[in-house]
Order: C-alpha cells, then sequence, then structure tokens
C-alpha cells in the first residue's frame, strides 16, 4: 500500500480501537454494545448501558491490538478478566508468557459444553435461558456462527463431530452482477473472520451423506461484500426527500427481501 493508505488505514483502526478502549466498564470488563459518535446518551432506553459478551470478545481482541501498536500499555491490558471464546483465545496467544491469563483462558475454553448446545440434534441451538429451556431457532443456515462450529470441533475436553461443519444450508443470494453465499447483514461475514483466517482454506470433501459445495468462504465474503457495495453506491444517487423518501425506501425494503439482504 502507499503511504497514504497505510496511514489511513492505521487511523481508521486506532478509532476502532478507541471505541473498545472507552466503553469498557472498568469494574466488570464488559463492554457496551453501542455509543453515540458525539458522545451523547443513547436515544433508546433499551439500548442504554447494554452490553454483551459478543462485544467484550471483540474487545478483549482490540486490547491485544492496541498492546501491539503500543497505544495502550501491554499492563493495562492484562486488567480485563471478561475472557470469553474468540477474545479468550486471541488473548491466550497473545500474552502467552503471561501464565496466569493463559491458564484462565484456557479454563474457560475448555469448559464450555458444546455437545450440550447440541441439544439432540446435528446443529447447535441458537441459545437457553433458565426460564424457557433451549431457544427453538438453530444454527442450521450460513451466518455469523463459523466461529462457533470451528471452537466446537476442536475443543479439546468437550468437542461435537467434525461432521456438524457440513450441516448447515447454504442459501445463495444473487445482488446485481454477484451471487454469493448468505443473505442479511455483512456482519455475517466477517464476525467468523475477525479472528479465523480463512484465505485460501476450501473445506475438504464432505461425507457421503450429505451433499456440500467446497466454498472459499473468505472469498465468498469479498464477494458480499462488493455486491453491497454496489448496491449502496446505486442507493446513494436516490433523492432523499419527503414522500419520494418513504417511496424510495419501501421499495428498496421490498427488493432487499426478496433478495434476503439486509438494508
Amino acid at each position: 500500500m502507499k503511504a497514504i493508505d497505510v496511514d489511513l488505514v492505521d487511523d481508521i483502526s486506532r478509532r476502532s480501537f478507541r471505541f473498545f478502549w472507552e466503553q469498557t466498564n472498568l469494574h466488570t470488563g464488559l463492554v457496551l454494545d453501542r455509543a453515540s459518535v458525539n458522545g451523547a446518551t443513547e436515544d433508546n432506553p433499551r439500548h442504554r448501558g447494554v452490553a454483551s459478551i459478543a462485544s467484550t470478545g471483540f474487545g478483549l481482541t482490540a486490547l491485544c491490538i492496541g498492546a501491539e501498536h503500543r497505544w495502550v500499555s501491554p499492563e493495562l491490558a492484562r486488567i480485563d478478566t471478561a475472557l470469553l471464546l474468540g477474545g479468550v483465545l486471541t488473548v491466550r496467544q497473545a500474552f502467552r508468557d503471561d501464565p496466569e491469563i493463559v491458564q484462565l483462558a484456557t479454563t474457560i475454553y475448555n469448559r464450555v459444553d458444546f455437545p450440550w448446545m447440541l441439544h439432540g440434534s446435528t446443529t447447535l441451538s441458537h441459545g437457553w435461558t433458565p426460564e424457557r429451556g433451549f431457544l427453538r431457532h438453530r444454527w442450521d443456515t450460513y451466518s455469523e456462527h463459523m466461529i462457533l462450529y470451528l471452537l466446537a470441533i476442536g475443543s479439546p475436553t468437550q468437542p461435537i463431530a467434525p461432521a456438524a461443519w457440513y450441516t448447515w444450508k447454504l442459501p445463495i443470494v444473487a445482488v446485481g452482477e454477484y451471487s454469493y453465499i448468505g443473505g442479511g447483514p455483512l456482519f455475517i461475514q466477517q464476525y467468523s473472520q475477525a479472528w479465523v483466517d480463512l484465505r485460501d482454506r476450501v473445506a475438504t470433501q464432505a461425507p457421503m451423506e450429505y451433499f456440500r459445495p467446497r466454498v472459499n468462504y473468505f472469498a465468498n465474503s469479498v464477494t458480499a461484500t462488493r455486491a453491497q457495495q454496489a448496491f449502496s453506491i446505486r442507493a446513494a444517487r436516490v433523492t432523499w426527500h419527503g414522500a419520494d423518501h418513504r417511496r424510495t425506501r419501501e421499495s428498496m425494503e421490498r427488493w432487499f427481501r426478496a433478495r434476503r439482504v439486509a438494508p
């Protein structure tokens, strides 16, 4: 990349890191799901002050990146205790010279009961609550769940069968001149690959009982990104005023629903 491109990427990276650094609770280690760009209080009271383990996992990974770039002290990064799956293993690798961090991270990962999450099926359940038990939905269609299946299959203590990788559906979406596996917002393509490098990696042939094309998921995510970029460029040329705005928005929503793509 040119020097100006390197500077741009570095600036974007540092600004992204600041979100996690500034929105982390110093007492719990939890990271807020969202924050206003101008620092104002969240408008929706349901979203105000809400953290999640997903955001915290990204936050732990961000700490490792910040420490590597010397944006923060590596010593400060060690105070976080919310070691959660994707973030857990990143922290364990980044601070592998710290026996306590390695031991805590390994213990948390090893305790996860992945077979229990199957709940008698070949696909993982969306979740469980004390009040209602297992949720009826399952991770059975291509989504952001790839990292979940990789962690489950690779668990050193409580793994699920490798064949589970081949059990979910792969819907094909056509957007303009592009076709790709997916449907939904771009994060379903990106979340897993924030931690897992899938470049030039293609799954081996599926077992006989499963029909499964050999998919390059990294190339697939690139195509999905280009498709949504192309659509956004076309949409940006539309005049957004009054009733025209509403009609155009309704038209866009129908277009997205027909192609299973989130606006």
